[in-house]
């Protein structure tokens, strides 16, 4: 029963991350105003391009839906889930980062708390998973 629910919990995780992916992405394709945004902005100043960011995104939303959908080996499955963990990973220091300097990627200044708050939710989704990928293919038995 439980290893049912942390099944069903990482592929969750998998999921909503790959739906945040998209929906960055779309976002991106549609418009330019959410380059600023903490999530996207450092991406965004590497590629210097609001739709080839949006596609990047649209990317990594495909390979975590691929991922987990299992239609390759389970090595191979492993390779899906590097767009995610890498793009939440430079998402979730860029959050640190504005919480440490006191202003949104932006430019906006509130108290670090307030944005400690804001990014949250992008910080804990980053490690959730983190310990969901390590946890998957930390194992010679895959649950995912």
């Amino acid at each position: 029963m439980l290893l049912e629910r942390i099944r069903l919990n990482k592929r969750l995780i998998f999921y909503i991350v790959a739906a945040m992916h998209f929906a960055w992405g779309i976002g991106l394709l549609i418009s330019s105003k959410p380059l600023l945004t903490t999530g996207i902005s450092t991406i965004a100043s590497f590629l210097h391009s609001f739709k080839l960011t949006g596609f990047v995104f649209l990317f990594a939303g495909l390979c975590g839906f691929i991922g987990v959908s299992k239609l390759f080996e389970n090595t191979v499955n492993f390779f899906f889930f590097l767009p995610q963990q890498f793009l939440l990973m430079v998402s979730a220091i860029c959050a640190v980062v504005c919480i440490y300097n006191g202003h949104f990627a932006d430019g906006v200044i509130r108290s670090r708390d307030f944005i400690f708050v804001d990014q949250s939710a992008l910080i804990a989704l980053t490690i959730a998973h983190s310990v969901a990928f390590i946890n998957n293919y930390m194992f010679k038995k895959m649950y995912v």
